[in-house]
């Protein structure tokens, strides 16, 4: 029995070992990461231009003005000929 212990001794040795690095390259690599992250990036903005009040007033208006012709534009359905019955 001497070898045998011997040799589950190492290999638990062994197996602790691995679980040990895994753990601590994992959180390495987390702080490596969270570090670069962290890093402040040089970021382009393209500015969206103000839009002048008075134009999309009209805008509207001229929206409305669509919505309210295509409204007057629907067929009529209430010919009491034509019931569906």
């Amino acid at each position: 029995m001497g070898f045998l212990d011997r040799a589950i001794f190492i290999l638990g040795l062994t197996l602790a070992g691995v679980i040990a690095f895994v753990l601590v390259a994992g959180v390495i690599v987390a702080m490596l990461k969270l570090y670069l992250e962290s890093k402040p990036r040089r970021v382009k903005v393209n500015a969206v231009t103000m839009r002048n009040e008075k134009a999309t007033a009209k805008r509207e208006k001229d929206s409305e003005d669509r919505r309210s012709t295509e409204r007057e534009e629907l067929p009529d359905n209430t010919d009491p000929d034509n019931s569906g019955t």
